[in-house]
């Protein structure tokens, strides 16, 4: 079984690798983001190694660029960077597990073990508008590295959008999927949630707009 260990601290990969190779598994080791990227895209790991700081950025994006692989590699982050919003973060992007260094190498193996019997995701792909993406398995928002956290009606509304990007998605399909039959919103209900959700995606700098149909509803457009 082939693995990929991404870390840049010489001793530590070797030792890492030496252990694991002593249990069975066959270790690449890559120091930057940038050799994880070309080895990812041309051999099918079933299992990244993922450290965070690294020379050129952040391990977690290349989690994000690794949803267009098919299929997905599973990601274990073994990160110094060990609290509770940096664990959350790494699993909200997309990683399988997380653990913080240092970690006991029996443990590691074990999770490796873990790691490798669960099922690996299928790319269904996503769909990109300005710098906004969403993935269609996790149905996650992304700008650039970044996932996006909405309101649940802001999430939902724009769920809509993006997927009918460039289309007008009338008012009463919206209303449809925010409420149940039983509720009756007031009439600028929709309006307020919509203003709410263009000012959180120009804060974000997400690169798209969100443009009134007048008497008919909402479209998602780049912006100009």
């Amino acid at each position: 079984m082939r693995i990929l260990l991404v870390e840049d601290e010489y001793d530590l990969a070797q030792s890492t690798r030496k252990f694991l190779s002593e249990n069975g598994y066959d270790v690449d080791i890559a120091e930057n983001l940038r050799i994880a990227w070309e080895s990812v895209q041309s051999i099918e790991y079933p299992l990244v190694l993922l450290d965070r700081r690294l020379p050129d950025g952040d391990g977690l994006s290349l989690i994000v660029k690794s949803q267009k692989l098919d299929p997905v590699p599973r990601f274990l982050v073994l990160s110094a960077l060990g609290d509770l919003d940096d664990k959350v973060a790494g699993l909200d992007i997309g990683a399988h597990e997380y653990v913080v260094k240092p970690c006991a190498p029996k443990e590691l193996l074990a999770r490796v073990r873990v790691m490798l019997r669960l099922p690996r995701a299928v790319n269904m792909g996503c769909v990109e508008v300005g710098a906004l993406r969403f993935d269609l398995a996790s149905r996650v928002f992304h700008v650039g590295d970044k996932t996006v956290e909405l309101r649940r009606y802001e999430y939902l509304i724009l769920e809509l959008l993006v997927t009918n990007a460039k289309k007008i998605v009338r008012r009463s399909k919206i209303l449809d999927r925010l409420y149940g039959f039983d509720e009756v919103p007031a009439s600028n209900t929709l309006d307020s949630h919509v203003s709410r959700l263009r000012t959180r995606l120009r804060d974000l700098q997400s690169g798209v707009k969100i443009q009134t149909a007048r008497g008919l509803g909402y479209l998602l457009r780049e912006e100009e």
